[in-house]
């Protein structure tokens, strides 16, 4: 293809801890000393590229907090002309976690309400949908050719999502069996080390400035089309254990905005909302197909940096980081010895 499509995809929910309820002021707003860090400062910095995001919204939480604040944020993405499509995190109806926990019937159910609702809020029905937690099976995808939602975006490494890795590839956009398109988010691995590959998400709080444009050079280097980065309303929030206490990151503000520019340089890229990119796709699906699976590759040495700088975001990190000082403790030590010795 001419052009690499860039997708911005944010999901959008409230939370509970405890049986407290966090409100959606902070996960959605992210209201701290006065200033909006949440889906206001992600639409400001989109807007100054002309740039337009889609908002994976959870509607489910009107179960208990009531329509308005949901109805409230959609109203204000939509007028800002970005992008609301369905997000299901079931929790809030049905106390199980994962949309793979219900059989087809119970999805189908889960799916209409989220659609109907956020149709009454926008004035336009969902057409893509990302399952919270990632917790998508192929009964997901049965139940949203159901109600008439034909797009996906529930594929991701992640052990939660129970779609068959040998029937939706990584990376790659594809017709599935059940009729629904399957837009992943995008992996990449990495580094190599034989057949260890450990994957990440092309995810704007797991991966560095560096790591974010790598996947996009990767990705026009390998021939694939279309990249979907993941990130959530609260991305530039650091959130206490019990959600009581919640601190702006301004690292990740700056990352996220040199990202953008970043994107603006490239003559090749064009960052798409789901719903445009969805258009493109009707047009000429086949421009969009990758015949086999695409990886992009990392280097070791741009991991241990970002495990180095991320080390307490995940256990990954936290033992590549730790295995890197202590080989260079090593390496030190064994230097020391050898100039005593020699």
């Amino acid at each position: 293809m001419s052009k690499l499509y860039v997708l911005l995809t944010i999901d959008t929910e409230a939370d509970f801890r405890n049986g407290r309820v966090i409100p959606l002021s902070k996960m959605v707003y992210g209201e701290v000393g006065g200033r909006c860090y949440g889906i206001p400062l992600i639409m400001d910095l989109c807007e100054q590229y002309g740039y337009r995001a889609t908002f994976f919204v959870s509607p489910f939480e009107a179960r208990v907090l009531g329509e308005a604040g949901m109805r409230q944020a959609c109203e204000l993405i939509a007028r800002r002309g970005h992008d609301v499509q369905l997000h299901t995190h079931p929790k809030w109806v049905t106390n199980a976690r994962f949309m793979w926990q219900h059989p087809l019937e119970q999805q189908v159910e889960l799916l209409d309400y989220g659609k109907r609702l956020l149709q009454a809020w926008v004035g336009r029905p969902p057409l893509a949908h990302r399952a919270g937690g990632f917790g998508a099976d192929h009964h997901t995808l049965r139940a949203l050719k159901s109600v008439g939602i034909p797009v996906d975006s529930s594929h991701i490494g992640s052990p939660y999502c129970r779609l068959d890795p040998h029937k939706v590839w990584r990376n790659g956009v594809q017709l599935t069996p059940e009729g629904i398109v399957e837009l992943p988010v995008t992996q990449f691995a990495q580094f190599k080390l034989g057949r260890f590959m450990p994957t990440k998400p092309f995810d704007i709080n797991a991966n560095t400035l560096s790591e974010l444009r790598f996947v996009v050079r990767a990705a026009r280097a390998t021939g694939l089309p279309v990249v979907t980065l993941l990130m959530h309303s609260f991305s530039f929030l650091k959130r206490s254990k019990d959600r009581s206490v919640f601190t702006p990151i301004p690292a990740e503000v700056r990352k996220f905005a040199r990202f953008l520019r970043f994107l603006a340089e490239q003559p090749d890229v064009e960052v798409l909302t789901v719903a445009a990119w969805y258009r493109l796709y009707q047009q000429a699906p086949q421009a969009f197909a990758t015949p086999t699976e695409v990886l992009p590759v990392s280097t070791l040495a741009r991991s241990l940096v970002r495990a180095c700088r991320y080390y307490n975001r995940g256990k990954g990190n936290l033992l590549l980081a730790g295995s890197s000082a202590a080989g260079t403790a090593g390496l030190g030590l064994l230097g020391w010895l050898l100039w005593r010795l020699l």
